[in-house]
């Protein structure tokens, strides 16, 4: 029998007595050794603005109980982040939540043609995603009873227009690789640096004579599509063990969860500016450039709080 096992059991029965599990006590150590050195916390927000609209409001409520959570508890903080992001994105853009993410990509896409401060901030966001998303990434293409539904969910656009060119860099890699548990690093690890580098914008990606282009689509329907909305549904609809209770957790899934309030984080702050009805174009442009200053903090702060954990 597994120690976790036994130990999850002490955990209730003798909480809150019972300390917690190893890769809670590691992840703590980082932090605490950031905010001794850096005397802060390793993530700064953004400035926010008042307003008198109800979802702006209500939205606003569910990202100040994920700061709260901040910094022990990046996997609570990720999903009140992502419960305002849902709240506020089906308000402006669709009614459903797979409508209002696609809505986001889109609106996304086309601001950073024509504004360079959120595409920097895209752009850092991308470049900076740990090997632990990745993998998660690949893994969620190829399971069984979920790829099928993560891969839809990346390659079809409000689940009827196919980008058949998303499908064939998903499956081009997956025919290269495969899926070995037993060949972990020579297959899952391999196809996951290589999704890596698409995320780093890398040119001349050319899998068995299949040339992968690095836009800014693809990266944004991985990302979303791929990586945070399943996060966000494997943890709401429990289809696995809590991120920090079980013997497979480690600070690179803590890195995983951080990574992921950021990109929501990121997002969340981009609908607020582009769908804000009482800013001018100059004052969306200013908090555009006001995001762009914190996230780079932000970026390099996940970077120096996990070190080897996200490579």
């Amino acid at each position: 029998m597994s120690e976790f096992i036994q130990k999850r059991v002490d955990y209730i029965n003798h909480w809150p007595a019972e300390p917690r599990f190893p890769a809670e006590l590691a992840h703590q150590n980082l932090c605490d050794a950031f905010q001794h050195k850096r005397n802060r916390l390793p993530f700064t927000p953004a400035p926010v603005w008042v307003s008198v609209e109800p979802d702006y409001n209500r939205a606003i409520s569910h990202l100040i109980d994920g700061l709260d959570m901040l910094p022990l508890h990046p996997n609570h903080a990720f999903l009140f982040t992502f419960s305002a992001l849902d709240l506020y994105g089906k308000k402006v853009y669709a009614a459903n939540t797979t409508g209002a993410l696609n809505k986001v990509i889109d609106s996304c896409t086309q601001t950073m043609e024509v504004n360079q401060d959120l595409k920097h901030t895209v752009d850092r966001l991308c470049s900076t995603i740990p090997v632990s998303a990745c993998l998660y990434l690949y893994s969620n293409f190829h399971k069984p009873h979920k790829g099928d539904q993560v891969l839809n969910r990346v390659a079809f656009k409000n689940g009827d227009k196919k980008d058949q060119s998303i499908k064939t860099i998903i499956d081009t890699i997956y025919q290269h690789f495969g899926y070995d548990g037993e060949r972990y690093a020579d297959t899952v690890r391999k196809a996951a640096c290589l999704y890596r580098k698409i995320f780093s914008n890398e040119p001349s990606i050319i899998v068995d004579g299949v040339s992968i282009t690095s836009t800014s689509v693809l990266r944004l329907r991985l990302l979303i599509m791929g990586i945070v909305y399943s996060l966000r549904n494997d943890s709401t609809h429990g289809s696995g063990m809590a991120s920090t209770k079980s013997s497979q957790t480690s600070l690179s899934r803590y890195a995983l969860n951080h990574y992921c309030f950021l990109v929501t984080y990121t997002l969340l702050m981009f609908v607020f500016i582009s769908e804000s009805p009482n800013l001018s174009e100059v004052e969306k442009n200013g908090k555009y450039a006001a995001l762009r200053t914190a996230m780079d903090r932000n970026f390099d702060d996940f970077q120096e709080l996990f070190g080897k954990h996200i490579k």
